[in-house]
């Protein structure tokens, strides 16, 4: 009878020093994200703990025009004190066909240093007038000329 009290003592002692925690109270509900760059409304914004990325946007705003979203997940759940930073699309300087030099047109996908004096000496024959005039240099067909189209410029 002694050993079982002296358990119930030890058990209301040890009891006594435990106690059960709530863990809806230790839990956070919310985050913080900072977004930066191409939105309409740079900032911290405070949002639902599961929020994604394109929850965050739409609360910044959106996306400015020319925003580069290419590289963006916008399913991604983002930690608490993310910085997430919008940046814009880089436009490719275009290479004039009327006025680059031979290593500048070079730099064309599919145009080597033949091709690249092929289309110097037409163009001193001849300017082009329009982009397509460019497939008028031999070597230069509709496969290669999309390929570059995008790069050019008269």
């Amino acid at each position: 009878m002694k050993k079982v009290i002296l358990v119930f003592c030890l058990l209301i002692l040890f009891y006594g020093r435990y106690e059960l925690v709530d863990l809806s109270r230790v839990e956070r509900k919310t985050k913080q994200i900072e977004v930066k760059g191409e939105v309409m409304q740079p900032g911290v914004y405070t949002v639902d703990i599961h929020a994604d990325t394109a929850a965050v946007l739409q609360l910044a705003g959106g996306l400015k025009k020319g925003a580069d979203d290419s590289a963006l997940n916008k399913t991604q759940d983002l930690p608490d004190h993310s910085v997430l930073v919008i940046g814009k699309k880089e436009e490719k300087q275009r290479i004039s066909i009327n006025s680059a030099t031979s290593e500048q047109l070079q730099t064309l996908p599919g145009i080597g240093p033949s091709m690249a004096q092929r289309i110097i000496e037409y163009r001193k024959q001849q300017s082009f007038h329009t982009l397509e005039d460019i497939m008028k240099v031999k070597g230069i067909k509709e496969k290669l000329f999309a390929k570059i189209r995008e790069l050019i410029t008269l």
